[in-house]
């Protein structure tokens, strides 16, 4: 099973490919040293395959151990979701900052049922997993602007995945961890000398460690995010 290509991110990347203009680092928007930063809006989880998982019996033949017989093959995968996202973040010094982020989203787990010599290929459309994830994350603020008002920076940090079944019948855990970057654009106050109040775009490559999995692999997806910020 192939998820699509998520658009959304590959815009968010393009944009932060956009030349910096050429001035100087001390003259671009900056958070000041000891601010609290809040922001809050949505975010895209890009799809992905969590492995195969094959149905047996029992084989014919004499021993203690015939081979198996395969009934059939279950594929699975993530198809791509929307969520909310909300942060609270300290800076640390105006290019250095730490936020501490919460996201809820409900992607499908869908399953592609093969090698069954009655049905043939099945597609079953799955159900429908809430996810929480609670993350903590170190963001650097780069030194060129982007124009008057806009400034790029990077992000990496991990936390803590929490995956129910529907109708929360089981839960399952696991670890994420997390580096991308993104541009904030201050809408008023990017001298620093009131409150400020801007938007941000943002991508990241996600690595997903345990959760809901077939095989137990290591699962790497893009995600995309978009948030408005207030700076007190």
């Amino acid at each position: 099973m192939k998820p699509a290509t998520q658009p959304a991110a590959l815009a968010f990347v393009a944009l932060l490919a956009v030349p910096a203009v050429a001035q100087p680092a001390d003259d671009a928007p900056t958070l000041r040293a000891r601010r609290l930063t809040a922001s809050i809006g949505g975010l895209w989880l890009g799809g992905y395959d969590v492995g195969s998982r094959a149905a047996t019996l029992r084989g014919p033949g004499s021993g203690p151990t015939p081979p198996p017989f395969t009934l059939f093959t279950v594929d699975g995968a993530f198809a791509g979701a929307g969520g909310v996202e909300a942060r609270l973040g300290v800076t640390l010094a105006p290019r250095w900052s730490v936020e501490v982020s919460g996201t809820y989203a409900r992607p499908r787990l869908a399953a592609d049922v093969g090698g069954d010599g009655e049905a043939g290929a099945v597609s079953f459309e799955g159900e429908r997993i809430s996810q929480y994830t609670v993350e903590g994350s170190l963001v650097w603020d780069l030194g060129p602007r982007l124009g008057a008002r806009a400034r790029p920076y990077l992000i990496g940090g991990g936390g803590y995945l929490r995956q129910l079944h529907e109708d929360r019948v089981l839960v399952v855990t696991g670890q994420v961890y997390h580096g991308g970057g993104g541009v904030r654009y201050w809408l008023r106050g990017a001298d620093g000398s009131r409150l400020a109040v801007g938007v941000r775009g943002e991508a990241r490559i996600v690595a997903r460690r345990r959760g809901i999995d077939f095989t137990g692999d290591v699962r790497v997806y893009p995600t995309a995010h978009g948030l408005v910020f207030l700076v007190f």
